[in-house]
């Protein structure tokens, strides 16, 4: 996560894992609530304005580095949300409120998100006060 969107709250979190080590998968979807003067700053600075937020150099953690930020609609990799995650055989469903509220999001303009590693796809939502990030599969 950006240190610069000063995220403190997980409101939601699910996990798919299958199997340990380099022939293992994970996949997930986390959302957090964006803080209201973060909200007002993205929503004055849009895209350029989240394009400031680096990743901070004494961190070894790249997975918290995320690039070319751009406006909703997006779709691809993951998005929209399917009813449930799934790797292999295992599933494991999302609460049908939360899939169409972040598919609304991704739908409709005056959200953005980037890309980062590995394969995850961020999106925050001044609007609604919330950031989304989906990784994996």
């Amino acid at each position: 996560m950006p240190a610069g969107l000063e995220v403190r709250s997980l409101t939601f979190k699910v996990t798919e894992l299958s199997g340990f080590g380099p022939g293992g998968a994970e996949e997930g979807l986390l959302v957090y609530e964006l803080p209201e003067a973060t909200a007002r700053r993205i929503t004055l600075g849009g895209a350029a304005w989240l394009d400031t937020l680096r990743h901070d150099p004494a961190s070894r953690n790249t997975n918290a580095e995320y690039w070319e930020w751009g406006p909703t609609p997006v779709s691809g990799r993951g998005l929209p949300l399917d009813t449930s995650l799934c790797l292999y055989d295992e599933c494991t469903p999302l609460p049908p409120e939360l899939r169409q509220r972040v598919n609304a999001i991704l739908a409709s303009p005056g959200s953005y998100f980037a890309r980062g590693r590995p394969g995850a796809t961020i999106v925050v939502s001044p609007a609604e006060r919330l950031v989304i990030v989906r990784y994996g599969k």
